[in-house]
């Protein structure tokens, strides 16, 4: 989180590991997977690719807390497994819900899937990412978040491209002949 507050504030994508989460909801003691946390989340391992949060129980949830994210419209997708057709999760991002959604059902436990947990327009500042288990019977591979706002350059008259210079701040220039990052900008409907 500090390397992406202060190094890049633009925030195109972020991927965040379930098995990382700040805090949960969990209705089971112990570690029921072993893996990479002592505690009471049940992680697991994922053969040949690193960990997952799993057996997880009807309500039971992760968080991640004080996500920095630029402010833009942002789609949330997830990778999970579950234990059958049918299984249910919501994202809430601060509290509010992005809405119920079914987790992709690949024929087994270690045929994790991505699917659209849905997609939302946030504020400039620190957010808070909760996964709710609404059925159970899912394990959570990973949250990824990417910006979907469109970025456009600006032209004048007489052909140079507007630029911000090292990301802008007071002043921006109509002095440059070619597009590139620093002549991007994304554009934030600030009125709904």
């Amino acid at each position: 989180n500090i390397v992406r507050e202060f190094s890049d504030r633009r925030t195109k994508t972020v991927r965040l590991q379930a098995e990382a989460v700040d805090e949960f909801g969990e209705a089971t003691a112990g570690n029921a997977g072993g893996a990479y946390r002592d505690g009471d989340l049940d992680v697991r391992t994922i053969p040949g690719s690193g960990w997952a949060v799993g057996w997880t129980d009807p309500g039971e949830w992760i968080r991640f807390k004080e996500v920095p994210l630029s402010e833009g419209t942002y789609r949330f997708s997830g990778r999970a497994s579950s234990g059958g057709a049918g299984k249910r999760v919501r994202l809430e991002v601060d509290g509010a819900s992005l809405g119920s959604v079914t987790v992709p059902y690949g024929g087994g436990w270690d045929a994790f899937d991505t699917f659209t947990l849905g997609t939302r327009f946030v504020s400039h500042g620190q957010h808070s990412l909760t996964v709710v288990f609404e059925t159970g019977a899912t394990d959570l591979d990973w949250i990824f978040v990417k910006k979907i706002d469109p970025a456009v350059g600006f032209r004048t008259d007489n052909g140079h491209y507007i630029v911000a210079e090292s990301g802008g701040g007071e002043r921006v220039y109509a002095n440059r002949l070619a597009q590139g990052s620093w002549e991007t900008f994304t554009l934030v409907d600030t009125n709904g």
